[in-house]
């Protein structure tokens, strides 16, 4: 008799045991935004932590597949990770749903850059430029860039210095300081 007590006192135990590890929290329903998602993405990327980041762009694109900015950030996390097909995919989704993105046609221009195709990256660049409202240091800095990938020195220069000119304040001493470098090693290479 104490033997099947203490088998059922075990037997029990065993039991509250299995259920308190297996109590589990079910979300029934996401309530988050597209752009919550979209910003938890952002925030993970900043960190590195791309797969939880790919994540919620992607949750972000299930809640509003219209959200371009979802797909030109996971654009830019596959850029980042040396996924350029994938990058690439998803830039040109971000231009669908936003066709004046200057910085979908930039990161383009990049990632073309990166595939050795400087034809288009001339041609995204370029719309990049057209597009610009603001940060047009930055894409000026890609099409230095490109032309120096194109082994035409002089005209990288004159698109570095164009750069360091249209740099806002508070970078103006770093693209400066790029241009001159920059310039100095591509003609000292010459």
């Amino acid at each position: 008799m104490i033997k099947k007590r203490l088998f059922t006192k075990i037997l029990m135990m065993l039991f509250l045991a299995a259920q308190m590890g297996c109590v589990r929290f079910i979300i029934l329903h996401d309530t988050l935004t597209a752009e919550e998602h979209n910003d938890l993405g952002v925030a993970y990327l900043k960190e590195k932590e791309f797969e939880a980041a790919e994540k919620e762009f992607k949750r972000a694109i299930k809640k509003d597949r219209y959200y371009w900015l979802a797909y030109y950030n996971i654009g830019t996390l596959y850029l980042q990770i040396n996924k350029e097909k994938e990058a690439e995919h998803y830039f040109y989704k971000a231009i669908v749903y936003n066709h004046e993105c200057a910085d979908a046609y930039n990161n383009l221009a990049l990632t073309e850059l990166k595939q050795d195709d400087i034809r288009h990256a001339f041609y995204f660049i370029k719309l990049a430029l057209e597009y610009a409202k603001e940060g047009r240091y930055r894409y000026l800095d890609t099409l230095a860039t490109i032309y120096e990938k194109e082994s035409n020195h002089e005209e990288a220069c004159k698109a570095l210095h164009a750069s360091s000119e249209a740099a806002p304040e508070t970078e103006k001493e770093a693209y400066q300081s790029r241009y001159k470098q920059k310039c100095t090693k591509l003609f000292s290479n010459d």
